[in-house]
């Protein structure tokens, strides 16, 4: 009988989530290079902070503009425990639905910007 692998609550099984917050300092330098670059570059590392950057949503500059802060910081511990949650399925989907997950906030980061913009809009 094959011996069923556990999934302790251990420091082990949070493994993800101590990642995502020891990451988090080294994405955020390398978002201080790419965004000399531009906004676009952005999209690509913190798709969340410039979804709630969008002045579609029409929130207020200093609530969009510390949620956006605040997401740049809590991205990837997120994504930690969205890894976390999802491992009893496994390794590939906990870290498919993370991947999933960022690819979603870089989807809705770029249609909202281009609602913004009045020159890139679809109809």
């Amino acid at each position: 009988m094959a011996k069923k692998k556990s999934n302790g609550s251990g420091f082990l099984a949070w493994m993800p989530f101590v990642l995502g917050i020891l990451v988090t300092p080294l994405v955020l330098w390398a978002a201080s290079v790419m965004a000399l670059s531009g906004s676009d570059a952005l999209t690509i590392l913190f798709p969340w902070a410039q979804v709630f950057r969008a002045s579609v949503l029409q929130l207020p500059s200093d609530v969009a503009a510390s949620t956006s802060q605040l997401m740049m910081y809590l991205q990837f511990p997120i994504y930690g425990l969205v890894i976390v949650w999802q491992r009893r399925r496994g390794s590939v989907v906990s870290l498919g639905a993370a991947v999933f997950l960022h690819a979603l906030g870089m989807v809705l980061a770029i249609i909202l910007t281009h609602m913004s913009n009045p020159s890139l809009r679809f109809y």
